[in-house]
């Protein structure tokens, strides 16, 4: 298996939090994320915004120690940082398990970076069974288990469709029919992708 040293960066995000009739909305601008150096913690870099303006920038070396936000040189703004630590200490605790976990600003900007590296598995893991359908009959029988399907060595017909059921009776579904009927159809939720 080679190891990509390539990282991933992606154009941002944005998530507004509202908590006692406050709100703030965070930017994640120019996201890298290096998952070779990524150990104990995830190694990332990304300049954050806080209501559209430049705050800080977040950085964690992937080693197992907390976020640093770094607010010198003339774009940052460090009473913005300061600002966003008190209103996350101001949002509900979460809970994970048997154990509770105060709100900060290092919980929130995990919680937002986590969601950019799942929403890139995702995209991967579409694109690819996308990718598939074009070429191949891409197929469930009712007995497969979650999280799986079938690929057929020959491109979708119905005449095709028609042999496969005939030989289970007890249930075939076929992505390539679900995506003629509609585009915009759930497909990681159809192959049992679990988000």
């Amino acid at each position: 298996m080679a190891v990509s040293t390539k990282p991933l960066v992606d154009k941002g995000m944005t998530q507004v939090f509202t908590h006692l009739g406050k709100s703030m909305t965070f930017t994640l601008k120019g996201f890298k994320h290096s998952k070779f150096a990524s150990q104990e913690t995830e190694c990332y870099q990304t300049d954050v915004l806080i209501d559209g303006e430049l705050a800080f920038r977040a950085i964690n070396s992937g080693q197992g120690g907390p976020d640093m936000y770094v607010t010198y040189g003339p774009n940052y703004n460090r009473g913005l940082l300061e600002k966003a630590q008190e209103f996350c200490k101001t949002l509900p605790s979460t809970q994970s398990g048997d154990y509770i976990f105060d709100s900060d600003l290092e919980l929130v900007m995990q919680d937002m970076i986590t969601h950019i590296l799942t929403k890139g598995d995702e995209n991967k893991a579409l694109n690819k069974i996308l990718k598939k359908s074009k070429t191949n009959a891409i197929l469930r029988l009712s007995t497969d288990k979650s999280g799986s399907y079938r690929t057929s060595p020959i491109p979708y017909s119905e005449e095709m469709a028609s042999t496969i059921r005939l030989r289970n009776p007890q249930g075939v579904s076929f992505l390539n029919e679900e995506l003629s009927k509609n585009p915009d159809f759930d497909v990681l939720n159809w192959v049992g992708y679990f988000r």
